[in-house]
């Protein structure tokens, strides 16, 4: 529908929006059913254990969760511990527990199915929320913990030694792994490319086809003094054609003229550290750059994503067939508007550019973190 022209998607809007209503009526139907299963699978489960543990054992894993993840990366990074299990259990009963914000929209994680929130699974076992949260955010007790974990094994000690080295040594593989992608990324770029716009050619060609007709325009607009006599009945009609011709021609000429100044000015220029706008006071940083994208319509547009705390780029005068940059001080983005792209003179295609920009934005981003890496 994006990309297709104006009559095609009025042609394909009837069948794309009766997918639409097709698609939201089947995953309307694919969630009720599925959530049902869910709270039936819940009310099966706590006919086991009551439904006040259920409840406090559904609230107990969002409390812990971004706990045990923080300790785990922790001592994982640090290595210094051979039982991972009695370090993160210690860590876990120093801390004041709280229902992080959220908790009760929150839906379980699945593969396959969509749960129910927390808060329509908690109503389902009819336990109120200010018991379960009593229960859920209780201390943890460091010696009690560990000890029913030691029941559920014949050789506790050698599991819990096996499981820490195996999870320290997975981590270590995964950060030499992120370090050297962040690293390649880092490298992939080296020095400056400028984007320009290319095409002095049809600028020519623009400014020479209208440059005939513009005089064309003149010389009818001229008739009625020439002969004011014997066209002084249609002397009007004679200027508004005269003047309607001249003035498409003018445009032309001038479009013609803007091309050729524009077509080998940069209008973009990729730094290490800086996309650099011909019309900008200052380079704009890559770290206020959230996101770059290309669209196809009367040319090619680059959109450029501000970070949301990032300032506007203020402008600058230009002279006349410099390209410049729009801002879109509404969607926080930058706007650059371009018949082609070319680099040295040598045209690429938009998926080129746009894969260059975005490796530009994304080597800066993995410099940043290779060098926070280094210094904490």
């Amino acid at each position: 529908m994006a990309a297709s022209d104006f009559i095609q998607g009025r042609l394909m809007r009837p069948s794309f929006m009766f997918g639409m209503f097709f698609m939201q009526r089947f995953d309307h139907a694919v969630n009720h059913w599925s959530r049902e299963r869910e709270l039936l699978a819940d009310a099966r489960g706590a006919r086991l254990v009551g439904n006040a543990v259920a409840a406090s054992a559904l609230l107990r894993v969002s409390v812990l969760q971004s706990h045990l993840e923080e300790l785990l990366i922790a001592q994982c990074e640090s290595a210094s511990e051979t039982d991972l299990i009695d370090s993160v259990l210690a860590g876990l009963a120093t801390l004041e527990l709280q229902l992080p914000a959220q908790a009760l929209e929150t839906r379980q994680a699945h593969p396959t199915d969509s749960h129910p929130s927390h808060g329509e699974r908690l109503h389902a076992l009819r336990v109120p929320l200010d018991d379960a949260l009593r229960s859920a955010t209780r201390d943890v007790d460091a010696e009690a913990a560990s000890a029913q974990i030691d029941e559920c094994f014949r050789a506790p000690h050698r599991v819990r030694e096996q499981l820490s080295r195996d999870l320290i040594d997975m981590a270590v593989a995964e950060n030499t792994a992120q370090t050297q992608l962040l690293e390649t990324m880092a490298a992939g770029v080296q020095g400056e490319l400028a984007l320009h716009e290319g095409g002095q050619w049809l600028g020519t060609l623009m400014a020479v086809i209208g440059a005939p007709f513009a005089l064309l325009g003149l010389w009818i607009m001229s008739w009625p003094w020439l002969a004011p006599e014997r066209l002084k009945d249609t002397a009007l009609t004679t200027l508004g054609a005269g003047a309607a011709i001249g003035s498409i021609a003018l445009i032309f000429v001038w479009l013609g003229v803007r091309r050729f100044k524009r077509a080998p000015q940069t209008a973009l220029r990729l730094t290490p550290k800086h996309f650099v706008f011909a019309n900008f006071a200052q380079p704009l940083p890559i770290e206020h750059i959230a996101d770059v994208s290309l669209q196809l319509i009367q040319g090619i547009w680059i959109t450029v994503e501000l970070t949301p705390q990032a300032p506007l780029p203020a402008l600058r005068k230009t002279a006349f067939g410099v390209p410049g940059a729009r801002i879109n001080k509404k969607k926080h983005q930058v706007l650059l508007h371009m018949a082609q792209l070319r680099i040295d003179d040598k045209k690429i295609e938009p998926y080129e550019a746009l894969t260059l920009m975005t490796n530009y934005v994304n080597a800066s981003l993995a410099r940043e973190i290779l060098q926070a890496q280094s210094t904490g």
